[in-house]
């Protein structure tokens, strides 16, 4: 889902909780239907040896990786889980000799799969929200390789097509599935007095309430369900052993708003160059069973590989949508409709401990001890990093985005992931640099907006159709955000953030950043020789204006101080 007004982020302005609250409960309503209808889809067995024949289309809750020992299977309905394999991709030897994929220049990938098994796979989807992997002939710079499985890839990327479906009453674009709806009224919009900045056009598809600031209907790119415009996991070995093209394995195709993917590209090298561990990408020629060619961006999938190439020897965890970081207790049956283990011995223990930690430890324990259990200065300046390329949808936002990786001496670092919402202010007609528009203040917002708290209601008359009720063990903590799950405020950020000490190194990091990123001209630097790349290989897909409009977009969308 993309955020209409993406200069504000949920950890800083009271205003954004109900609607947070809102999409949490879409999407847990979403997937408590899900959980009655998926019982009915059981997962097919995956070969365990190279095929000659393509196999038929096969249906599992969906995981990013491959297969991790038994024991984190992900409950039915989940968002991302898959039975998995534990083989070692890294002896595989290359597929071809090609330039490396990732070597700057724009890559092609050509995608033929049969319509009907793409057909099954979305309505799988809208009906259960799990991922069915489907087999397709992949060409990737002229290396073709049969046999290949795909899967639809992410969770609020894929909205329009709980959104979209043609039978389904509430599925109009912009509307929530099956006539949910949620009818909000005075009091759910911005201030009083709020103007827009100058100039300011809201997203195509948005329609704001008349008299009110916020919009009625959440855009979220074109809601396209072609094929060729939909987020994608490719998977050379999904059922042809040691398959790979220049020992890679996994591609992801990956959704954006914007026309260039110039946001994300950028966010990716920003990170790199920052010293944290990132995933490098590639600007593609995408087309699927012929159709015309688009730009799509390509990034390295954070897989078993990627893993040992980028951390070492150790355990990786990715935080689903609801893993916020909480305590689940000691079960280990707990964690995995929240966590996905990576890569690593089958062990979610080293989590489970630091989770029991973060949770439960004294103010002052957290404050003396988090040292001994995280790079505190890592994530400072992942924390710093975040705030300066405005990505509302990292760890603090409403998805968790993250990964957890345990060093094998248990110490924890944080990974950054899922970055096609950063540099986005400018696209949406933000205020750019700076934040909030001049005059308003996030206390002007605390202060005329109705917040929803303990025992409160929501704001105005919003209401839920007759006879809604919440989705069982749904609740609001203190300070009226989701208390678990999607758009819960994440446990470690939190805590962090209020530890003194903690937020003087992320003050420190954000203008050790800006030195080192933006004042040095480092940061124009990539933009620009990103847009020349665009400008000279895809100058027959993009106009010349557009790329270099969106590249001045990204730039204008740092955040610096």
């Amino acid at each position: 889902m993309t955020n209409p007004f993406p200069f504000l982020k949920r950890s800083r302005l009271a205003w954004l909780r109900p609607v947070l609250l809102a999409f949490a409960i879409l999407m847990a309503a979403c997937a408590n239907s899900a959980d009655v209808q998926s019982a009915s889809v059981q997962p097919t067995t995956e070969p365990v040896a190279a095929i000659t024949e393509p196999p038929t289309a096969t249906t599992e809750p969906a995981s990013d990786e491959p297969e991790m020992p038994t024991g984190t299977a992900e409950l039915p309905g989940a968002a991302e889980s898959e039975p998995s394999r534990a083989k070692d991709v890294s002896t595989a030897e290359p597929a071809s000799e090609t330039s490396d994929f990732y070597n700057g220049d724009v890559r092609d990938i050509d995608v033929t799969f049969d319509q009907a098994d793409f057909d099954a796979a979305v309505d799988t989807y809208t009906e259960t929200r799990n991922k069915k992997w489907i087999t397709a002939t992949v060409t990737i710079d002229g290396n073709e390789y049969q046999n290949v499985g795909m899967r639809l890839k992410g969770n609020s990327s894929l909205l329009q097509l709980k959104m979209s479906g043609e039978d389904d009453p509430g599925g109009a674009v912009g509307g929530p599935p099956g006539g949910f709806t949620v009818i909000c009224g005075s009091g759910f919009g911005l201030p009083e007095g709020f103007e827009p900045p100058e100039g300011f056009e809201p997203p195509e598809g948005a329609e704001f309430a008349p008299g009110e600031g916020f919009p009625e209907v959440f855009p979220g790119g074109d809601f396209s369900s072609e094929p060729e415009d939909l987020p994608w996991l490719i998977r050379l070995d999904k059922y042809e052993d040691d398959q790979a093209h220049q020992r890679r394995t996994d591609y992801v195709v990956r959704s954006n708003d914007t026309d260039t993917s110039l946001n994300e590209s950028v966010a990716l090298a920003l990170l790199g160059e920052a010293g944290l561990a990132t995933q490098q990408s590639a600007a593609v020629r995408f087309s699927v069973n012929g159709s015309d060619a688009s730009v799509r961006l390509v990034i390295e999938h954070p897989d078993n590989r990627w893993a040992a190439e980028n951390l070492g020897e150790g355990s990786l965890f990715k935080a689903d949508s609801t893993g916020n970081y909480s305590y689940r207790g000691e079960d280990e049956s707990a964690y995995t409709d929240a966590w996905d283990q990576k890569s690593g011995e089958d062990d979610f223990s080293p989590l489970i401990s630091f989770l029991d930690f973060v949770n439960n430890a004294t103010d002052e324990e957290f404050a003396d001890g988090l040292a001994d259990r995280l790079d505190i200065e890592a994530f400072a300046r992942y924390q710093a990093l975040q705030d300066l390329i405005a990505n509302w949808d990292d760890i603090d936002g409403p998805g968790n985005n993250s990964y957890l990786y345990f060093h094998q001496d248990g110490k924890a670092t944080v990974v950054a992931w899922d970055h096609n919402l950063a540099l986005m202010d400018a696209f949406f007609g933000g205020p750019g640099p700076g934040g909030l528009p001049e005059g308003l203040s996030p206390d002007d917002i605390d202060a005329d907006f109705q917040v929803i708290g303990p025992g409160g209601d929501f704001p105005g008359d919003c209401e839920f159709p007759e006879g809604f009720e919440l989705p069982e063990g749904f609740d609001l903590d203190e300070d009226g955000f989701p208390a678990d799950g999607f758009g819960a405020p994440n446990k470690l950020s939190t805590r962090f953030a209020e530890v003194p000490e903690f937020q003087a190194l992320i003050d420190q990091a954000k203008i050790n950043l800006q030195a080192e990123l933006v004042d040095s001209g480092r940061a124009a630097d990539i933009i620009e020789t990103r847009a020349a790349v665009l400008r000279d290989q895809v100058g027959d897909l993009l106009a010349e204006d557009v790329i270099t409009r969106e590249a001045e977009s990204v730039e204008s969308a740092l955040v610096v101080g």
